[in-house]
């Protein structure tokens, strides 16, 4: 179901409403801007149609709203709405607390505008009811201006007059800088008077574009004024505000003024960025789908280190600790034994365990095989110190064992040998394995 827009403007003290789409055919609702809000609500809803969806945009008169220029000493701080709020009040004949209030300008001077809020406060909260959601509050004829782009005239002043009806909006432009705005009947002699104000106001001539205006009225008006007016250009009042409401509702633009703020803030009030957002918003769930994600993998990969890091010190413990019953904190165990060795020997460092089936294979093989002995006790220390106790017959035979294992790269010292009472002779030889001992230097 396409979704409609509707502009709902107050003429001549009546609530008006135009599509935006089509804006050559605006209906008037028969209500009252008087009337209770929920009546006008009712009466738009009925328009729009129960079925539709529709955005709203309203669109107040000159009538309904109070114009205001008011100045700062230039500084660089930005002022803030409350304080922009009580210089507008100072200037208009109505409390700041009733009132809602945007600004146009800036570096110390502005153009105020506001509404005295107690007339329109229930009507954005009624339409909403009527599931017809207001997307902004703004001055129709400001929608009108901001549709139309203005370039500086080669004078400092310069204005356009708008007519719609029997009315006239007059702006005034100090460059690009919108700085009045104006309601006058439409009529030669309020021309002239508005235009010999501004010459006498800001003392000098004001060149002037007619807008709309009708030709016996432009006519007149040149004939009888002595100011500069310009051809006119035909650009339609309403049409060209629904061209501006069309901007703000895709979320091209944002209007000059919006008064959608403050008491008539909408309660469920979905902007024209609401697009943006929930696309920031699923861009934002995604990422957190995809960190969630990332987390889960990495808590994974965390469980597979720390069950590895378990098994290595499962392992550790067994082969340090053989025939042990496994503990159920193994790492604090391995931190006690180490915290045991540390106090019994004044090194932390845990020694290390050198394998003696090498050392012992290569004094295996050195060993002769043409000589009868008998090897009492074999003796390795630190995998390199090799002690062997036994028997011979002669202290020749004790000779030839030394030579030999002098021969697999071992050093042997002199064998000390003792006769025995039974017969043979009984010998130690001290061996160091030579090779261990250059290895382990490199190393």
């Amino acid at each position: 179901m396409r979704k409609v827009r509707y502009l709902l403007f107050d003429e001549l003290n009546e609530w008006n409403v135009v599509d935006v789409d089509s804006p050559q055919s605006p209906q008037k609702l028969g209500v009252s801007i008087n009337a209770l809000a929920e009546e006008t609500a009712a009466a738009l809803k009925e328009i729009v149609g129960i079925q539709q969806k529709a955005e709203i945009f309203v669109a107040l008169s000159a009538e309904s709203c109070l114009v205001a220029e008011i100045e700062f000493p230039k500084q660089r701080r930005r002022r803030s709405m409350s304080e922009m709020l009580y210089a507008l009040e100072a200037q208009l004949p109505i409390s700041g607390e009733e009132l809602v209030a945007a600004f146009l300008g800036g570096e110390g001077r502005f153009l105020g505008i506001a509404v005295d809020f107690g007339w329109l406060e229930a009507l954005p909260l009624a339409l909403e009811r009527q599931c017809l959601p207001v997307y902004g509050i703004s001055p129709m004829a400001l929608l009108a201006l901001q549709a139309v782009p203005t370039s500086p005239s080669e004078t400092d002043f310069s204005a356009i007059l708008w007519q719609h009806n029997e009315w006239i909006e007059a702006f005034l432009f100090e460059g690009s800088r919108l700085r009045e705005w104006t309601h006058i009947n439409a009529s030669d002699v309020a021309i002239d008077r508005q235009l010999a104000y501004w010459k006498y106001q800001h003392g000098t001539s004001v060149t002037v574009t007619p807008r709309d205006m009708a030709a016996d009225l432009q006519e007149s008006a040149r004939s009888q004024t002595k100011h500069n007016l310009q051809e006119n250009e035909q650009l339609p009042y309403i049409e060209n505000a629904c061209r501006t409401v069309d901007r703000l509702l895709r979320g091209k633009a944002d209007p000059w003024i919006d008064l959608c703020r403050g008491p008539l803030a909408s309660k469920q009030k979905i902007h024209s960025w609401s697009r943006p957002l929930q696309f920031a918003m699923i861009g934002m769930l995604l990422l957190l789908v995809t960190l969630a994600v990332k987390m889960y993998q990495e808590q994974a990969d965390c469980r597979e280190i720390v069950q590895h890091a378990d098994r290595e010190l499962r392992d550790l413990f067994e082969e340090t600790m053989p025939g042990q019953r496994m503990p159920v904190g193994v790492r604090a165990r391995l931190k006690s034994e180490l915290l045991m060795l540390s106090g019994a020997t004044g090194d932390d460092r845990i020694p290390q365990l050198d394998s003696v089936t090498p050392g012992l294979d290569n004094l295996l093989r050195s060993l002769p095989k043409e000589v009868r002995y008998r090897l009492v006790n074999i003796h390795i220390n630190e995998g390199r110190h090799v002690v062997l106790t036994g028997e011979a017959r002669s202290h020749g035979d004790v000779d030839s064992i030394a030579a030999h294992i002098r021969q697999g790269g071992f050093r042997v010292e002199p064998p000390p040998s003792d006769i025995m009472a039974t017969g043979g002779v009984s010998f130690s030889l001290d061996a160091v394995d030579e090779d261990a001992t250059k290895n382990e230097q490199q190393e």
